[in-house]
């Protein structure tokens, strides 16, 4: 091939994605790559731009090292800052036609907090995640490499990231005090995106610790906050104000109101006031402890 610069490096297209917002310190973002699959046995020589990155294969190609007279096969693995001129040959995979991969560029800072390296102990070398992360490394390759959908990458990749940025960082504990606090913001529809927002965690990782620590799922908890609120004002006014209703509950939709409300009681909210005459005690609490 004369040009095989053109045919692999010409044919690349990277969608990029920033990462969750609370490794914005960490990582500067996530390239999704896709072009054409390299020629057996083709040669690259590695041309340092400055960062570390890691550097994912899923389309079977892989690069071959050489280190201490070892050589390695590596289809995950991240490159440190080179000043050498390094060569690596890049060998593409069996069945594949086409490269497709990842990349992920970490800052200076990211390097420590997420790898646990010091930037000087990957200058000029090319090291497996397996050798950074140990078995967690290579599981985050397997369960990258059986999912198709870039979103569901992105967030894969958040929820391992934050993992490690978790290790230490004590804030990035579930804080069930705040979710309360957040979930009883007077007139404020919570969702669970804007909790794992607060919480510096992602919305996967915040639903499995959630629902490990309580027993039920965050979403099914701020269903239980908002209707818990509406039936105080109900109790409070003995009559059933459906605008007002709605404002306090934070609903925009009358119809999506009721089906809450019977799925959570059983009951719509005219039959709970006409049942109980206007008196009840509302029994839930909107705090767990």
């Amino acid at each position: 091939m004369d040009n095989i610069y053109d045919h692999i490096v010409g044919s690349m297209k990277f969608k990029q994605n920033l990462p969750h917002f609370a490794l914005r310190e960490y990582i500067y973002n996530y390239s999704f790559v896709e072009g054409n699959s390299p020629p057996a046995n083709t040669s690259m020589q590695i041309i340092s731009n400055g960062y570390i990155e890691l550097f994912m294969h899923f389309d079977g190609s892989f690069i071959c090292i050489d280190r201490k007279n070892t050589k390695y096969n590596l289809n995950n693995y991240i490159i440190g800052i080179n000043n050498n001129g390094n060569t690596i040959r890049l060998e593409p995979g069996k069945s594949s036609q086409k490269l497709n991969g990842l990349i992920v560029r970490f800052t200076h800072r990211g390097v420590n907090e997420l790898l646990g390296v010091k930037i000087s102990n990957l200058c000029n070398e090319i090291v497996s995640s397996e050798e950074i992360w140990g078995y967690k490394g290579k599981q985050l390759f397997n369960v990258l490499f059986d999912t198709t959908e870039i979103c569901e990458k992105k967030e894969i990749l958040d929820d391992f990231f934050l993992a490690q940025l978790t290790r230490h960082n004590e804030y990035h504990r579930i804080d069930l005090d705040l979710i309360s606090r957040i979930c009883n913001e007077k007139n404020q529809r919570a969702t669970v995106e804007n909790l794992a927002d607060s919480l510096y965690l992602s919305y996967r990782t915040l639903s499995r610790k959630f629902e490990n620590e309580t027993g039920i799922c965050p979403k099914e908890y701020m269903k239980i906050v908002r209707i818990n609120k509406i039936c105080q004002v109900i109790n409070e006014r003995k009559a059933i104000n459906l605008p007002e209703i709605l404002y306090y509950g934070g609903y925009y939709d009358q119809s999506h109101f009721i089906r809450e409300f019977r799925a959570t009681l059983n009951i719509t909210p005219n039959e709970l006031l006409k049942n109980s005459n206007g008196n009840f005690y509302v029994t839930r609490g909107v705090r767990i402890n």
